[in-house]
């Protein structure tokens, strides 16, 4: 423990050393801390027990020194921030355990893992399609068509969420993640109206489109109008859930007229 702040209650700084541990530097500990300077450090501070003015200091479990951050703009700052912090602890070499600790950092942790999850489980999902289609469908060249709009799909997602400035994090993987579960219906529909169909290829998409296509676009288009409202949203979770929506709707019903 840092003692120059007993300074302020009348101990020597050559005889501080000698205190350390003594009945007279819990009694001064107590005074401190119940005084006009230190008692902003009070609730800084565990013990063992409850600390009472004019008894000396129990013995001390856990203490706390506040820092703050600059306002930063994004995970891009936020995550190495928290890193240097956790560096300079942990160069710091102390005795004992020592860990930053706030509000935010519980969100900053997530925002750096949350790339790694975000890839991993598009990659599960998209697996999961494939055979739940492969399965449904029992035609292997119609899942990887259905499989292949859904891929699109999710390549379009992600070039506009680069150019409208979103960044991935818990908020955005949750939209992209269940954009799969969405945009899949529309093109297993097309495929599964082709497959129960007779006659040529041309003749089957086309039977295909007519049977199936009006009931898919308005199922897209009513859908999207059901969310249009939150397109003048300044809540960051509703702006990026209408931003997402839009662009899985207008991808499947542009591959739908393709």
């Amino acid at each position: 423990m840092n003692t120059n702040f007993l300074t302020g209650v009348g101990i020597p700084e050559e005889s501080m050393d000698e205190l350390v541990g003594d009945e007279s530097f819990d009694a001064r500990l107590t005074q401190f801390l119940f005084g006009s300077v230190g008692s902003k450090h009070r609730l800084l501070l565990r013990y063992d027990s409850e600390i009472t003015c004019g008894q000396p200091a129990p013995a001390i479990n856990m203490s706390m020194i506040q820092f703050t951050h600059r306002l930063m703009s994004g995970p891009k700052e936020q995550i190495p921030a928290m890193n240097r912090v956790k560096k300079i602890l942990a160069d710091a070499n102390f005795s004992s355990r020592v860990f930053p600790m706030c509000i935010g950092y519980a969100s900053w942790e997530t925002d750096e893992v949350i790339s790694e999850e975000l890839y991993r489980n598009i990659l599960l999902a998209i697996l999961c399609v494939f055979i739940t289609t492969w399965i449904l469908l029992f035609n292997f060249g119609a899942s990887l068509q259905v499989l292949g709009c859904v891929v699109l799909t999710l390549v379009n997602v992600g070039g506009f969420i680069h150019f409208w400035g979103l960044t991935i994090d818990t908020v955005s993987c949750t939209n992209v993640i269940i954009s799969i579960g969405l945009c899949v219906d529309y093109s297993a529909h097309i495929a599964h109206a082709f497959m129960s169909t007779q006659g040529t290829r041309d003749e089957r998409v086309k039977i295909a489109l007519a049977d199936i296509g009006p009931a898919v676009f308005n199922g897209g288009f009513s859908t999207f109008l059901a969310f249009v409202l939150l397109a003048g949203s300044r809540s960051h979770v509703f702006a990026t859930f209408f931003k997402v929506r839009t662009v899985v709707k207008n991808q499947n019903i542009y591959i739908i007229s393709l």
